[in-house]
């Protein structure tokens, strides 16, 4: 008794996150108490006590059934043998899934336990699993929904030479290789074309399961195969009820996009996956190429977590047909928005550059003129957004990217509200954050000048306004609240000072004493600019471009160039920007 509480003991303190187990449950008969019922399925261990275990199933259980729970250790790749009985079960969330507590009984004490023999079916079962959990697939399922993808799949075996996925046929099932191997044969004016093998560990047909499309390609075994089918009606309900699968499906459908040698998987709409750029926290950005045209794009991937959740998505789709519409230079332009597998491809314009972040990161704080210059284009993206009365309440220096040629594009609306909407969801970033976004009042154009503001003071500065630890994002929120920001002055003493007041106004607590409009932060900016000796945006906007062609031999070289110097000097004292090209 006392080793064997021990060794719960000893296990619960080694394996804290949640369990995977094969339960053999023994119960009396509903129609004849004298004959027992008894049923083995997979099942989840959402926690483990000294005196028992909460799980988690896919049906009820009869209080007092008896069960035999056979755990597996992750970290030690062994199966340990518990016998328990059910003290409650009721539905959890969902009606399909059902949380159940159990109490240990002791195997010595309770001659009830050695009621369970030798179940061969559940021996077969972690035999079958030796291998399975090894494989790919299963490495990367979230641990607390694993039970009940394994309890879906169902054993296949193929024989040598036979074609389980045909062409053409809907998609019905995705298939996980345990033993043997196979080629994807693809059929082309009568010809067949191989473009892959696959062996043990690999996954085949999960991608027209996701989509609704025929098979792309044939799938021939080249050897005897053991496989696990897990078909499409069982695949949609595991979705549906366990939501942590769909950080599954986002790993499932990158790695096919990033390593598939066939186009058709790899054909967003118009557009051709090529490779991946980066990634954040709820989306995938690939480089694409249009199909036809060959022009360069970028493609947004959103991961499925937030895809595929129903209030996210409509909101979303109803924001992109006004961001889709938006055209103006300092905004990056959507060309088109895909819905594939499971989840929405956003495709933009291409940019070659580096963003504010990534810029503040390499050099620290910038020239107060630069950071002028890149402030006013900023500024007349959101006016033009402001103007369309939309409010894109997550400014900040990722979210803002300069061009090798300069121009600087404002990233990411993608959390983009009409004015007057309250933020009851809190979005945009902690350190950038407005105090209304905070206690989600409603925003408008003067939240994102606060946000602008913040990162204006990084910009100078080299760091944000208010001290942060990680872990105190509370202590944070309460200093937007109630502590105005530092005078920037106090962190970089060569400042203009008209550039802090702009930025000490933009950030006022109270959104009555910021500027009221971008239309009115740009008239500062704009004298501040001509002080640095910028260039406006007005002054931008309204330059004209002349051309002058001259011909001659190369003996007039010289003269050609004193001309030239002559001109270039004379322009200078105009205002003119004199460029020189030369042609043959």
């Amino acid at each position: 008794m006392d080793k064997q509480n021990e060794r719960r003991r000893v296990q619960r303190q080694e394996d804290g996150e949640s369990g995977l187990a094969v339960a053999i449950f023994r119960a009396d008969d509903e129609q004849d108490h004298h004959c027992k019922k008894e049923w083995h399925q997979f099942v989840g261990i959402q926690n483990m006590t000294d005196d028992g275990m909460l799980l988690e199933l896919n049906m009820p259980v009869a209080t007092d059934t008896l069960v035999q729970i056979n755990r597996y250790v992750f970290d030690r790749d062994i199966w340990q043998t518990y016998f328990a009985k059910v003290i409650w079960s009721e539905a959890h969330d969902k009606e399909q899934i059902f949380r159940t507590g159990v109490a240990f009984t002791d195997a010595h004490d309770n001659d009830s336990c050695k009621m369970f023999g030798q179940d061969t079916a559940v021996e077969q079962i972690i035999s079958n699993m030796v291998t399975l959990l090894k494989t790919e697939m299963i490495t990367i399922l979230p641990r607390n929904s694993l039970w009940a993808v394994l309890g879906c799949l169902v054993p296949m075996d193929i024989a040598d030479g036979e074609c389980f996925i045909i062409q053409d046929n809907p998609g019905e099932s995705l298939y996980l290789i345990q033993e043997g191997s196979c080629k994807i044969s693809v059929e082309h004016d009568g010809e067949h074309h191989q473009i892959a093998s696959l062996g043990a560990g690999d996954i085949v047909g999960e991608m027209t399961l996701l989509t609704d499309e025929p098979r792309h390609a044939n799938v021939i075994a080249t050897s005897k195969m053991t496989l696990w089918q897990l078909p499409k009606e069982k695949f949609n309900i595991l979705i549906e009820q366990h939501h942590d699968l769909r950080v599954f499906l986002t790993e499932l459908i990158t790695k096919r996009l990033e390593g598939s040698h066939h186009t058709a998987e790899r054909t967003i709409g118009k557009y051709l996956i090529k490779n991946k750029l980066g990634h954040g926290a709820w989306a995938i950005v690939y480089q694409g190429q249009h199909t036809t045209l060959h022009k360069r794009v970028a493609i947004k991937m959103l991961k499925h977590q937030m895809a595929m959740d129903e209030v996210f998505h409509v909101k979303f789709m109803k924001e992109a047909e006004i961001i889709a519409q938006m055209s103006h230079r300092n905004i990056l332009h959507i060309y088109d928005i895909e819905d594939r597998f499971n989840t929405l491809f956003i495709v933009m314009e291409f940019l070659e550059g580096d963003s504010l972040e990534g810029i503040l990161k390499r050099q620290g704080a910038m020239p107060a003129k630069q950071a002028a210059a890149i402030l006013t284009q900023v500024c007349s993206g959101l006016a033009y957004a402001h103007n369309l009365a939309i409010v894109h309440q997550d400014i900040k220096p990722d979210n803002i990217f300069i061009e090798e040629g300069g121009v600087v594009k404002i990233l990411d609306f993608g959390l983009a509200c009409p004015v007057g909407s309250e933020n009851f969801e809190m979005e945009g970033t902690i350190e950038y954050m407005s105090p209304e976004q905070i206690d989600s009042y409603p925003v408008d154009a003067r939240t994102d000048i606060y946000c602008l503001g913040i990162t204006a003071f990084e910009m100078v500065t080299g760091r944000r306004p208010y001290p942060e630890e990680k872990g105190k994002l509370h202590e944070l929120m309460d200093l937007h609240l109630n502590q105005d920001i530092p005078h920037p002055s106090e962190f970089a003493d060569d400042i203009p000072p008209l550039l802090a007041d702009i930025i000490i106004k933009c950030c006022h607590r109270d959104q009555g004493d910021r500027y009221q409009s971008v239309t009115d932060l740009l008239k500062d900016l704009q004298i501040l600019n001509r002080e640095l000796g910028n260039e406006t945006e007005a002054e931008l906007e309204n330059r004209k471009m002349s051309s002058l062609l001259m011909f001659y031999n190369d003996d007039k070289q010289t003269a050609v160039t004193r001309l030239l110097e002559e001109m270039s000097a004379k322009a200078a004292k105009e205002g003119i920007t004199f460029k020189l090209a030369d042609f043959n």
